[in-house]
């Protein structure tokens, strides 16, 4: 992704399905072959959701010229595929444990979400003429190894990463989605990683 174009992008949307859905699924239906399978028209599915969502959030939020923000972009794909579900689990794992539920699509969700979000955030660095080499280089290393979660102290109760999938899981469970809620969580994300990076 070189720079923010205009969303939404099918061609670009196919990019990231190549190079970054579809990896992800795959590692889940290979880990738990024979319980987990991919929606056959999961891809379309996914496309689908994201249109909404794109659309809606440009529609009803933006005042702009059309061009959603790398949080907001990201946020989009997060809730489209956690609401298209391209993993599907079996019968048989959901009757064994019906007291939980499962996270595949929110996983999925939170690192393409995470992956799209550096991918713009390197480009901004790159291209930043307001910033030094040393700054440059220094953001570049904080983002190095992706977006950085709290860990205790600064997380009382779990790890911060499951606490995110299972709110994930029931703002679409429960219908709650909103883009500019998940949009914000994501920029605090950047800023934690930008400062503790």
């Amino acid at each position: 992704m070189e720079n923010e174009e205009i969303h939404p992008d099918k061609s670009s949307f196919d990019i990231i399905w190549v190079k970054i859905i579809e990896p992800e699924i795959k590692k889940y239906i290979n880990a738990y072959t024979g319980y987990v399978k991919i929606d056959n028209d999961a891809k379309e599915k996914v496309w689908e959701q994201y249109f909404v969502l794109n659309t809606l959030c440009k529609n009803h939020y933006m005042k702009t010229n059309g061009k959603l923000d790398r949080h907001k972009v990201a946020a989009c794909y997060l809730l489209a595929i956690s609401m298209a579900k391209p993993i599907i689990c079996s019968d048989e794992i959901l009757s064994d444990t019906p007291q939980y539920y499962f996270t595949f699509n929110e996983r999925v969700a939170l690192t393409t979400a995470l992956s799209i979000l550096v991918a713009y955030i390197r480009n901004i660095i790159k291209n930043d003429t307001s910033l030094c080499d040393d700054e440059k280089k220094r953001l570049t290393s904080a983002f190095s190894q992706g977006i950085k979660f709290p860990v205790p102290p600064l997380v009382n109760h779990g790890e911060y990463v499951n606490n995110f999938i299972s709110e994930i899981h029931y703002t679409v469970e429960e219908g709650n989605i909103n883009i500019l809620a998940t949009a914000h969580e994501l920029y605090l994300l950047e800023v934690f990683t930008r400062v503790m990076g």
